[in-house]
């Protein structure tokens, strides 16, 4: 195993790994790979600790989606 995510020991000679990875500036200049960017940075990281993904969770913050950059940006970084 690597470095890249943090595992706790769940018992039962089993483990949980975990990645949070914050991908705001990319996903501001160009939302659509600074999104895939960082999901697959998470799941590169939960690879290289010789785990395998079962979840992703996506928790992702935007402004007024009246306002037409902000849908922009939204729209943009869920398609990604």
């Amino acid at each position: 195993p690597g470095e890249g995510a943090g595992i706790v020991d769940i018992g039962d000679n089993q483990a949980a790994v975990f990645k949070l990875e914050s991908h705001n500036s990319p996903s501001a200049i160009e939302p659509f790979i600074g999104a895939a960017t960082g999901a697959g940075g998470i799941i590169r990281d939960v690879f290289s600790m010789g785990a395998r993904p079962v979840a992703l969770v996506n928790s992702m913050r935007f402004g007024d989606l009246s306002d037409e950059r902000d849908r922009y940006l939204f729209e943009e970084a869920v398609a990604g």
